[in-house]
Formats: C-alpha cells, structure tokens, sequence
C-alpha cells in the first residue's frame, strides 16, 4: 500500500508544477507583449524609422496586436482552468491517498 502512497504524492507534484508551468508562461506572455508595444511605439513615434520595423497599420503588426490581444484578454480564463484541472487532480490524488493508506 505503501508504494501507491508514494504514486499517488507524486501525481500531486506534477499537478502543482503544471499549474505552476501554466502561470509563468502566461506571465512570460505579458512580458513579451510588453516589450512588443515598447518597441513598435518607439518606432511608431521616430519620423525616421531607421529600425527596419514594420509600423502600425500594417498587416504583420495587425496581426500579431490582435493574436496578442486575443490571448491576453482570454488568459484569465486558461489560468483559471489550470486551477481547476490542479485542485480537481489533488483531491482525487489525496482522496486515493486516503482510501487506500495504511
């Protein structure tokens, strides 16, 4: 019975370090969006625009502002299930912990 245990506290760790995995790339997401925008709004505001970027108004920038923005404004809602899925997987984890311990 033991080694079920052992299983079992395993499967609570990788739960916590999915959720965990899923927050930091959802704030590494952020972060990159961020520099995205520091970067085109420098460009965008320089009358020169000797940084061989693209500006606003054009179909890449379009495109990457509207994926970013789709992601962002849904990012709550995946963290939140990432939540859910670990605490889900944790009670059923401490619950056969608990069914079947010594």
């Amino acid at each position: 019975m033991k080694r079920l245990n052992e299983d079992a506290a395993a499967g609570v760790v990788a739960t916590v370090m999915v959720f965990i995995i899923i927050v930091v790339g959802a704030l590494s997401f952020i972060m990159i969006t961020n520099a995205f925008n520091t970067q085109y709004d420098a460009a965008i505001l320089d009358p020169v625009n000797n940084t061989g970027l693209m500006l606003n108004n054009t179909s890449s920038y379009i495109a990457v502002t509207t994926i970013s923005r789709g992601i962002t404004d849904n990012m709550a809602v995946g963290i939140m299930l990432a939540f859910l899925l670990a605490v889900i997987t944790i009670v059923m984890l401490v619950w056969a912990i608990l069914k079947r311990g010594d």
